[in-house]
C-alpha cells in the first residue's frame, strides 16, 4: 500500500473516532441544546429536557393512592339451603340464633341425660337474652315437626332433622328461660338427641367458635 493511501486511512479513522467521542460526550450532557418540557406550558419555570427524552413528568398529576380493601366482616356459621330451601321464617330464626351465639356468655345451661333422651334447662339473667331463648326453642321444635331444618351442612343437625318426627318435646318457659324434655322411642334417635344437646352446650360455652364446626353423627346401636 502506498504512503498516501495509509495517510488517508489514518485520517478517516481519526474522524470516525472523533465523531464517536462527540456522541458520547453529548449523551453525558443531557441538558445541552435542551428546551422547555413541551407538556409544561403553564409552569412558570418549566424544566429543560432533551427533545429525545420527552416529558419531564413533573407536570403529570399524582396518582391517587389505591383505596384500601374493605375489612372482611366477621364470619358466622356457614349458610346453605336445606332440602326445602329458605322459608319465610328463615331470616328471623337465623338472626335469633346468631344473637344467642353473640351473647353466649350471658347463658347458663344444664343437661340431664335420660334413658331415652335429655332434660335441659337454658336460662339467662339478661331479660333480652331470656326472651330470645324462649323464641328460639319453640321455633326449632316447629322445624323438627315440619321438616324445614337448618344447618344441613352439619352432619349431626342434618340427621336430627331427618328424624325430627320421631322426637317428642315438651317445652316449659321458666322465669329466666326454658326447660325442655326431648325424647324418642327409638334408641338411635335418642342418641342423636343426646349428641345434639351436648353440641348446644358447646354453643353456649364457645359461641361462634363452635357454631362454625361440623359435628359427627353418633354410631347407631348395635343390634343384638
Amino acid at each position: 500500500m502506498s504512503r498516501i493511501s495509509l495517510s488517508r486511512v489514518f485520517a478517516v479513522t481519526c474522524l470516525a473516532a472523533g465523531f464517536g467521542w462527540s456522541v458520547a460526550a453529548a449523551a453525558d450532557k443531557p441538558t445541552e441544546n435542551a428546551g422547555p418540557c413541551p407538556d409544561c406550558p403553564k409552569m412558570k419555570a418549566a424544566p429543560k429536557v432533551p427533545a429525545e427524552k420527552g416529558c419531564c413528568a413533573k407536570c403529570q398529576p399524582e396518582k391517587a393512592p389505591a383505596p384500601k380493601p374493605a375489612a372482611e366482616p366477621q364470619k358466622g356459621p356457614p349458610t346453605g339451603k336445606g332440602p326445602g330451601g329458605k322459608d319465610e321464617a328463615f331470616a328471623s330464626d337465623r338472626d335469633t340464633f346468631h344473637f344467642l351465639l353473640e351473647n353466649h356468655k350471658e347463658i347458663k345451661r344444664t343437661v340431664k341425660k335420660l334413658d331415652n333422651g335429655v332434660e335441659t334447662v337454658t336460662e339467662s339473667d339478661n331479660t333480652e337474652v331470656t326472651k330470645k331463648i324462649q323464641e328460639h326453642v319453640p321455633a326449632m321444635y316447629e322445624r323438627l315437626k315440619s321438616g324445614k331444618g337448618v344447618r344441613y351442612w352439619d352432619p349431626l343437625f342434618a340427621e336430627a332433622f331427618k328424624h325430627g318426627k320421631k322426637m317428642k318435646l315438651t317445652i316449659e318457659n321458666t322465669k329466666a328461660g326454658v326447660k325442655v324434655v326431648e325424647t324418642s322411642d327409638e334408641a338411635d334417635v335418642a342418641k342423636i338427641i343426646q349428641a345434639h344437646a351436648d353440641v348446644v352446650s358447646k354453643f353456649v360455652e364457645k359461641g361462634f367458635e363452635e357454631a362454625r364446626k361440623e359435628h359427627p353423627v353418633p354410631a347407631p346401636e348395635k343390634k343384638k
